[in-house]
């Protein structure tokens, strides 16, 4: 159970980056 609690750690990060990076686009864009 350790190891999956470590890799669902891993993976999140991730997630966010994809999940965030979209929306820095879309404000960058209003913005210019």
């Amino acid at each position: 159970s350790n190891t999956i609690l470590l890799r669902n750690d891993q993976k999140f990060p991730q997630l966010k980056e994809v999940s965030i990076a979209p929306l820095i686009e879309q404000e960058l864009k209003k913005l210019l």
